[in-house]
């Protein structure tokens, strides 16, 4: 009775593992600000929240990318404002009598 009880626990952990993947937040499913801060507070909550029962990933990092941005749009705007060709003005050769 004890083996029989053991024996049914993984397959107990395997199932409620597959439920908690299907009912998670799918990639590219678009969050509000509120469910972004609500899913990081029950992660900040959890043992293990880097991956998910089955080992997959839970978290992708991210950076902000707006400081690299600027920096380069402002790379840019100074390149096109910087004139590349010097283009003298065009003298008539002093004649000679």
């Amino acid at each position: 009775t004890a083996d029989r009880i053991l024996a049914r626990l993984p397959k107990a952990i395997a199932m409620f593992a597959s439920r908690a993947c299907r009912t998670s937040v799918m990639i590219g499913t678009a969050l509000s600000q509120r469910e972004m801060e609500a899913l990081v507070e029950k992660l900040s909550q959890v043992d293990s929240p880097w991956t998910c029962a089955h080992g997959r990933p839970t978290m992708r990092h991210v950076a902000n990318l707006l400081p690299h941005l600027w920096k380069d749009e402002r790379q840019a705007a100074e390149y096109i404002a910087t004139p590349t060709i010097t283009i003298a003005p065009l003298t008539q050769p002093d004649e000679e009598d």
